[in-house]
């Protein structure tokens, strides 16, 4: 492994911009690999540049911080004579640690980057070989990687590039079974920091809350879950289960908040039955059929379109829960099509653009006619425009509440939607936006051009 080559600023003075934009520069033999903006608990936001330079074959990483006031402040650059790939970043008050992985033909590297964004500091850390998590979990301070093997469980706490914990979890007999599930399977990570319109359809799904890792195994036939809660204190493991009532299922979703199991079971006959139940005790908190007890809670044009299209085989439905105001619970009940359908996990996300970038150098080699692949893939990963979902309010006893306000504590903001007029601007290679409670940022690379700009614009 050659050694991690750092540009690094060591300036003593503030780099921040008060200007409502500010512009990422590259050379003509630099090559965007990808590009991403992110927001950080809707109040600021990061924007990442990963490129490859094809003068001297090093691999970079430019990246700017967006405070809460719309600030906008430079971050240290980052060079490698070997592939980078950013695996995963938080903030700790001015710092802002970025995970990246350096990769030769040998071995793969874990490297912290710990980016100040005050005076533009770099420190950095080797955290030794990676080995791609079955799992990443941000949290507000920190990043924690979840590897899970039939044997065992391990755990990889990031605060910063001098704080690192590594953790072993026993897998015993009482767990056994269900952990060389999961070790064979992909978990999709939910992430509880954003609003989630729709949640994952995947059978194995993870929850981090509080100091607790949740894995859930969800039988969409049957409806019973199967849940591994990991405990990051005192490093233990159990298994939990909640089981459905004794009769066939067309299909079952389920979302997990504050320790409840919220779910949507279909019956054979079409009929829709949302439960909700504590993962520990087992207790059922409330039962109720959509189309009976909760069906005044809809309107009559609602409760039509979701029956109509839900029970279409290429659809499945779904339900998520957002902390709406008053203490009260707005569960999002929908459906969305299983054929195109991914849950947007932003690692999800760049890892597919990765993917997608090695798929169109490889088109290109070949010299293929049409759209390149990164053109013509954009909505692989969108979920929909349209909004047919249905709300349901309920109060702290988890009791319905009838005309009450779905407005919830985090914004739902639709990306696809606001994006939809920049993709199809002709001009522009490519776009990404971060959305936060004050403002919207921006980050667009025009065809033909080395500048990235960065904009602040006012939510309307």
């Amino acid at each position: 492994m050659r050694l991690l080559l750092l540009s690094i600023f060591l300036l003593t003075i503030t780099v921040t911009f008060a200007s409502d934009s500010f512009t990422i520069s590259l050379t003509d033999d630099q090559q965007v690999i990808t590009m991403f903006s992110e927001d950080i608990n809707q109040k600021e936001s990061l924007h990442i540049v990963t490129y490859k330079d094809k003068s001297n074959k090093t691999y970079g990483i430019k990246s700017v911080f967006i405070d809460e006031n719309d600030k906008i402040h430079e971050l240290a650059a980052i060079t490698a004579n070997d592939n980078l790939e950013v695996v995963g970043f938080h903030r700790r008050k001015e710092i802002i640690t970025l995970l990246v992985t350096v990769e030769d033909k040998r071995d793969k590297k874990l490297i912290a980057c710990d980016l100040n964004a005050l005076t533009k500091e770099i420190e950095t850390s080797d955290l030794g070989e990676y080995e791609k998590p079955g799992a990443v979990f941000t949290y507000p301070f920190k990043t924690v990687f979840l590897t899970v093997d039939k044997d065992v469980l391990t755990v990889k706490q990031i605060a910063n590039s001098q704080a690192v914990k590594d953790q072993s979890f026993p897998v015993n007999e009482s767990v056994e079974d269900l952990v060389k599930d999961i070790s064979k399977n992909t978990i999709d990570v939910v992430d509880q920091s954003k609003f989630n319109e729709n949640g994952p359809i995947n059978e194995y799904r993870a929850y981090a809350e509080g100091d607790e890792l949740i894995i859930e195994q969800l039988d969409q036939r049957s409806g019973n879950a199967n849940f591994l809660l990991l405990n990051l204190n005192d490093e233990s493991v159990q298994k939990k289960q909640v089981k459905s009532e004794d009769k066939k299922l067309r299909d079952a979703d389920s979302y997990i908040f504050n320790g409840n199991h919220f779910s949507l079971q279909q019956e054979d006959k079409d009929e829709y039955e949302m439960n909700i139940t504590n993962i520990r005790t087992g207790e059922n908190l409330y039962k109720a059929s959509l189309q009976d007890e909760l069906r005044n809670h809809m309107s009559s044009s609602q409760w039509e379109n979701f029956y109509k299209h839900a029970k279409k085989g290429r659809n499945a439905p779904t339900i998520t829960v957002n902390e709406g105001n008053k203490n009260h619970l707005v569960t999002n009940i929908d459906y969305v099509n299983r054929n195109t359908y991914n849950y947007q996990n932003i690692w999800n996300w760049v890892n597919h653009m990765r993917w997608m970038h090695q798929i169109d150098q490889m088109h290109q080699r070949n010299q293929q006619f049409g759209p390149s692949v990164l053109e013509s893939q954009k909505h692989l990963y969108a979920t929909r425009v349209e909004d047919h979902s249905i709300k349901i309010v309920l109060n702290s006893e988890f009791q319905p509440v009838k005309d009450a306000s779905t407005e919830t504590k985090l914004h739902n903001f639709n990306e696809d939607k606001y994006l939809e007029k920049y993709e199809e601007n002709k001009t522009i290679e490519r776009v990404s936006v971060a959305y936060t409670k004050s403002s919207k940022r921006l980050m667009i690379m025009r065809k033909k051009s080395n500048q990235i700009k960065i904009s602040i614009r006012e939510n309307n």
